[in-house]
């Protein structure tokens, strides 16, 4: 059996093309109203994207991270155990026992 994608990494990796989005927009809404020259406005601009991919890479890290977290996880459990699905508060109340118990 596969395993599937994690959850949080894919709504985190759902957040980071948001805001990737919303900065776009809010660049363009910015070069309307700041007309104070073409320098000036290169400038928040830049200010804008540099802060957007930064924050953009940092969810897509933390998404990665937790994908490859779950894999290591994944790749721990038996084969038996991967076959069912199991909840994460099932998982959290049996946590240091094994999942075949």
């Amino acid at each position: 059996m596969r395993k599937p994608l994690h959850k949080l990494a894919i709504a985190l990796w759902i957040a980071a093309v948001g805001m990737l989005g919303v900065e776009a927009v809010s660049l363009f809404g910015m070069e309307r109203t700041y007309p104070h020259g073409i320098f000036r406005t290169a400038m928040m601009m830049w200010d804008l994207f540099r802060s957007g991919i930064f924050s953009a890479s940092a969810l897509i890290a933390f998404g990665t991270m937790v994908e490859l977290l779950d894999q290591i996880r994944w790749n721990t459990l038996p084969p038996e155990a991967r076959k069912r699905r199991t909840r994460v508060w099932t998982y959290l109340r049996r946590w240091p026992h094994s999942m075949g118990d």
